[in-house]
């Protein structure tokens, strides 16, 4: 497969939820031309030709293929092995979506949901054509994900196994030291803060969010390869306005990203000009996303948000911070800068900038559990992680190993993160569905259900710590635009 065509498909898989999307929640007067508009830009998209072009075998596809069906099944997908508690949530998401009817209404409130549905859309939509709710469908879409992520991140590191699997590993040593300060000096496991101020690896992050997840590395992927591969980046703005129905903090996050790049990239180093032509897509790809914008601003309920020092206990807030933000912060900064002089087609700066960008975000919660940051950091780790593997790789194949003691007790430190992901796939391998089968007494294993509760503002409201306060964020607002203008009539709401 080459690399365009991974793009290719990589795009219609991010574009279809997004379609299915526009034709449930919209008139037909908004989505009709929505649609035509986005499926004129998918064939834009379709005619672009890079100015470079690799290629995987059919080998390393399928070997992908098979490390796709394996990440799946230890994310805990479909109750195929340990679940996080967050899928209580994903679970009636899904459920909702399959049982009720579209767009997404709460009859007990009278107001339509806002949230970003877009991983769930495919296998609900697919589930009501069935009749009922398939888990092999919601498998087969959540290996597609991670197949095309998976190829996606080889790609970018030059072809070594071993370095996707250290960019899905690594981050998150803050938190480690955490975990074990609390298994050695209290009763405690693990001490859940008043919002959260970690950095976990990105595997683990696929066990709370695999519907986030998907979307970050396939689309911080595709940037980096309309950045540096294809060198026309105009391209790039078109997936990342189709990550807010798939992740909204992390399509947010791009978006600065973006911003900041294209400033640098037409009006600092003057790579190109910002003609008639670019700045038309910019304009046609910024209206098909309107709807959707219009969408996910309705909210009923103003998440907690202000810096982090405003919230009490202060000090035990900027504690947790300092142990499970700021010491994966050093870390990766100090290799970074002894990493400078390797030369590298993706530039010491983009990771900087990543770096950079991902502790400002750091410094404000949004969101009772500061989602925000949880999730909005992601793929600005991805990119300073995809830059530190590579330059680790170069010095391999350039045998330019031999390096400072300082430059291999940094090195080692942040190797203390892969312990954490390693601990989590022994407990997936111990509790799944099979292995409760044969020995129910010692690893007894129960999925959450899908249908406890009728929709998921009800399972917010009963199953979260703060109950309405979390299950407000799934509301839209009353007398919003969405509700007012845009908004399919829901048989529910009559």
């Amino acid at each position: 497969m080459r690399l365009s065509a991974l793009r290719k498909v990589s795009l219609v898989y991010l574009l279809i939820p997004n379609l299915i999307f526009v034709a449930g929640w919209f008139k037909e007067i908004v989505s009709l031309p929505v649609l035509l508009l986005m499926i004129g830009l998918m064939i834009h998209q379709f005619r672009y030709k890079p100015d470079s072009e690799e290629q995987l075998s059919i080998g390393e596809v399928g070997l992908f293929l098979l490390l796709a069906v394996v990440w799946t099944f230890l994310t805990g997908t479909a109750g195929l092995s340990f679940q996080i508690i967050d899928y209580q949530a994903h679970n009636i998401k899904l459920y909702d979506l399959y049982k009720n009817p579209w767009p997404t209404y709460f009859p007990e409130l009278g107001q339509y949901a806002c949230y970003y549905f877009g991983y769930y859309i495919v296998p609900a939509a697919i589930s009501k054509l069935l009749g009922y709710l398939s888990e092999g469908v919601l498998i087969a879409w959540t290996v597609a994900g991670y197949w095309l992520a998976l190829m996606w991140l080889y790609m970018l590191v030059r072809k070594r196994l071993s370095g996707v699997m250290l960019v899905l590993f690594l981050g998150g040593v803050g938190h480690l030291l955490k975990v074990i300060f609390y298994l050695i000096f209290t009763q405690y496991n693990y001490h859940t803060p008043p919002f959260y101020l970690e950095i976990w690896a990105l595997f683990d992050q696929s066990r709370w969010v695999t519907n986030q997840v998907i979307p970050i590395i396939i689309i911080t992927s595709i940037l980096l390869y309309d950045l540096f591969t294809g060198k026309k980046p105009v391209y790039s703005f078109f997936p990342i306005t189709l990550c807010f129905i798939w992740a909204i903090f992390p399509g947010i996050v791009f978006v600065l990203l973006y911003g900041v790049l294209m400033i640098q990239y037409y009006f600092i180093d003057r790579k190109s000009p910002l003609d008639l032509e670019k700045i038309t897509i910019y304009f046609i790809t910024g209206l098909s996303f309107l709807p959707a914008f219009f969408f996910l601003s309705s909210s009923g309920s103003t998440p907690l948000h202000g810096f982090i020092w405003q919230y009490e206990p202060r000090w035990p807030i900027l504690a947790e911070y300092a142990v499970g933000t700021l010491i994966d912060l050093v870390l990766f900064y100090l290799m970074l800068r002894m990493l400078k002089e390797v030369t590298d087609r993706i530039p010491y700066n983009l990771a900087l900038l990543a770096l950079g960008l991902l502790f400002v975000i750091s410094l404000y919660r949004l969101g009772y559990w500061n989602d925000w940051f949880i999730r909005g950091y992601n793929p600005l780790m991805c990119i300073v992680l995809i830059v530190i593997v590579r330059r680790w790789i170069i010095l391999y194949e350039n045998r330019q190993i031999q390096r400072s003691v300082a430059f291999y007790m940094v090195a080692a430190f942040m190797g203390l993160g892969v312990f954490l992901p390693a601990s989590h796939i022994v407990q997936s391998l111990k509790y799944n569905k099979w292995v409760a089968e044969w020995f129910p007494e010692k690893y007894p294993f129960t999925p959450y259900p899908y249908d406890r509760h009728p929709n998921i503002y009800q399972a917010m409201l009963v199953d979260t710590f703060s109950g309405e306060i979390e299950a407000g964020q799934y509301v839209s607002r009353k007398g919003s635009f969405y509700e007012k203008y845009l908004a399919r009539p829901n048989p529910l709401s009559k």
